[in-house]
């Protein structure tokens, strides 16, 4: 039981930390683009090299889940599959640019 409840709470953690960046990340990038239109320059490269940082750490938190999801299921234990789920949304969500559409 204690593998699938930490499955649980790595995936619902790296679910929670996706959501927060993309809102922090579509903020950023509209104050770079409202900078941006009174100067007139291009935008800022930290927007796209935050995001693939970003990226690789919560994959790296959807693989973590994952594992101990499976640990869990090879014990036997049914709520290890949630853990699985859920870890498997994660790692959807992290290819998915949210902050386009906010």
């Amino acid at each position: 039981m204690k593998y699938a409840i930490k499955s649980i709470l790595f995936a619902l953690f790296g679910i929670g930390f996706v959501i927060y960046l993309n809102f922090e990340l579509a903020e950023l990038y509209e104050l770079e683009l409202y900078n941006d239109l009174k100067t007139e320059n291009e935008l800022a490269p930290n927007i796209f090299i935050i995001g693939k940082l970003n990226k690789v750490i919560t994959l790296l938190i959807a693989v973590i889940a994952m594992a101990l999801g499976v640990k869990s299921v090879q014990l036997k234990n049914r709520i290890g599959l949630v853990g699985i789920l859920l870890s498997a949304i994660l790692m959807v969500l992290t290819f998915i640019p949210i902050w386009q559409y906010i």
